[in-house]
């Protein structure tokens, strides 16, 4: 995905009072993981990771395994897998993405793992709406034709250094 180490330093860098400090609208940076899961007989599986960041923008990305040549959609709601609420964002924000072939090419280095069969990913976006630290969020994987089937959820935990 994208690169943890960097987001946890950028959020040292603001805890160590680099210019965040006494601005009411700033919120320390705040990793995300969501770890999801299977809904409705699916098989999609994967991660999704968000960084909240200072005042008022997600940053987010994510890495699936689904079934092969198969184009997904995606989005961060508000609420809880058992309890949805709103998109944050909105639906537009949020990139569909197509997961690998179920053959190889020939040049795929053996560590590419976002070139093996059925995997897909999307490096990073970003949302114009904080992830509050105080509010639940969850993630789902839809299906890119009608986006209303949930194929798999998961709901956010902050991430401990």
């Amino acid at each position: 995905m994208y690169p943890i180490r960097s987001l946890a330093l950028a959020a040292l860098f603001c805890t160590l009072g680099a210019g965040c400090l006494g601005d009411p609208a700033y919120q320390p940076p705040t990793p995300l993981r969501a770890r999801l899961v299977p809904v409705g007989g699916s098989t999609v599986v994967g991660t999704v990771e968000a960084i909240s960041q200072g005042r008022g923008d997600t940053e987010a990305g994510l890495n699936i395994v689904g079934r092969p040549s198969t184009t997904y959609g995606w989005q961060i709601n508000q609420g809880t897998c058992e309890q949805p609420g709103a998109v944050l964002g909105g639906v537009a924000v949020y990139p569909d993405f197509r997961t690998a072939s179920d053959t190889i090419a020939s040049d795929t280095v053996a560590s590419d793992t976002t070139r093996r069969p059925g995997r897909g990913r999307v490096d990073r976006i970003y949302i114009a709406r904080l992830m509050a630290r105080d509010q639940d969020y969850h993630a789902i994987i839809v299906n890119a034709d009608t986006r209303s089937i949930i194929l798999a959820c998961g709901n956010f935990d902050r991430i401990r250094f």
